[in-house]
């Protein structure tokens, strides 16, 4: 009996000290997510850009990230949400994963010749024309706050408003390499990303 006793005395002593390391690791994971995303979807537009060959992007806005082909190196934040638009009405017509409706404002993209499928009138007599297309999205947690710097640039700016930064894929697989901070409640994130590969070569973390 005392044997016994003493074994389940030592198990529970290692049961509390297990219990704060696991709450520790999945506080850390969660407050990660973000750069996880990040990463996942700067991993997968690299993919897509070597595999179509043509230039693919994540846009960074102060409400998330968005994947998607490289489409206006000057795009602003009302045509991104046009076109996040136009996916989802193509998604509710019943079309393919990766079909959407292409805004008669944006330029063509020679690349997807004999892809189209069907061309409907656009409100302002144009035609919009159903491609193939990709895209991913991802919404920051509430207090989520990103700042981005690139090579060009001396300190980190931060993303605010309705500014729109892009990390662009070219169908080579390099990128620019960039520094992004994100910072939320109890967790604030210092990340390196490679123009090589878009993997973190470097991270800092501070996590309450």
């Amino acid at each position: 009996m005392i044997e016994v006793v003493i074994v389940l005395t030592i198990l529970a002593v290692l049961a509390a000290a297990t219990v704060p390391t696991f709450r520790g690791l999945q506080n850390e994971r969660i407050a990660r997510e973000p750069i996880a995303e990040l990463l996942r979807l700067g991993k997968e537009a690299r993919l897509r850009a070597m595999k179509e060959r043509k230039p693919y992007q994540v846009a960074i806005t102060a409400q998330g990230f968005t994947a998607s082909r490289y489409f206006d190196p000057y795009l602003n934040l009302a045509e991104l949400t046009e076109f996040l638009a136009l996916a989802d009405e193509a998604e509710n017509q019943g079309l393919k994963v990766d079909d959407f409706i292409e805004p008669a404002s944006l330029a063509p993209d020679p690349s997807s010749v004999g892809k189209v499928s069907e061309s409907v009138p656009a409100s302002n007599g144009q035609a919009q024309v159903i491609k193939a297309e990709w895209n991913e999205r991802y919404t920051f947690p509430e207090g989520c706050l990103v700042a981005l710097q690139f090579w060009h640039e001396s300190v980190p700016v931060p993303v605010e408003g309705e500014m729109v930064k892009l990390w662009v894929f070219q169908p080579n697989g390099m990128c620019e390499p960039v520094k992004v901070q994100l910072q939320r409640e109890k967790a604030k994130f210092d990340v390196e990303f490679s123009a090589l590969t878009a993997d973190i070569v470097r991270e800092a973390s501070e996590i309450q």
